[in-house]
């Protein structure tokens, strides 16, 4: 049986110049709806993370039957959780800014085709350049509004981590401080022995 191969369709000029223009303009609508997107969690994700804060400060020091342990756990929880969303924040941002540009390049390409008479600036230094020396913006004005969302959620996540260590520490010396001097030996022993065990095993495996 022969098997017959399908021709390839060519294409003129015309056709190619249409065609392309249709992706392009077909790719930038879909990155402009995914730049709105992350463009809204970015904003969004640092007062996420404060409500969460919030509400795990809340229920660790406001409920009086949350002492010790189960203030541990929520207050390392909450660390956890506001480290995870740093994370998240950070890689919204890096897909932002790969959106951003593709959209800022096909635009300057329209720009300079006579297409579009003028681009919607996205940064704020590209809108200060644009501007008149009369219109300049102010260097309060300039500051990245990113970073200050970003270092807040850090700072938050790192109030979170110590005031988790603070109570642990604390609960630590309440349980060394109730036993016996060689409880607290054997304790140490065993811990030690413990970690050696596992330093054998995972040179072993």
């Amino acid at each position: 049986m022969i098997e017959l191969s399908p021709k390839k369709r060519t294409f003129t000029k015309q056709e190619l110049a249409e065609l392309r223009s249709k992706q392009t303009l077909a790719q930038y609508n879909q990155c402009a709806a995914d730049f709105r997107y992350y463009d809204g969690a970015i904003w969004k994700m640092p007062s996420i993370a404060i409500t969460l804060a919030s509400v795990f400060l809340a229920g660790a020091y406001s409920l009086s039957l949350l002492e010790g342990i189960p203030r541990i756990v929520l207050l390392f929880s909450g660390g956890l959780l506001s480290l995870v969303l740093c994370a998240v924040l950070v890689k919204h941002r890096v897909f932002h800014d790969e959106i951003q540009g593709f959209l800022e390049e096909t635009e300057d390409d329209w720009e300079g085709a006579g297409i579009v008479n003028r681009i919607i600036c996205r940064e704020t230094g590209r809108v200060d350049e644009n501007r008149k020396k009369s219109e300049k913006l102010s260097q309060w004005q300039k500051i990245r509004a990113y970073n200050w969302l970003r270092n807040a959620m850090i700072i938050m996540t790192i109030v979170m981590f110590i005031l988790a260590s603070y109570e642990l520490g604390i609960y630590l010396l309440k349980f060394l401080n109730l036993q016996s001097p060689y409880y607290v030996i054997d304790v140490l022993r065993n811990f030690l022995k413990l970690l050696a065990s596992c330093h054998c095993t995972f040179f072993c495996v």
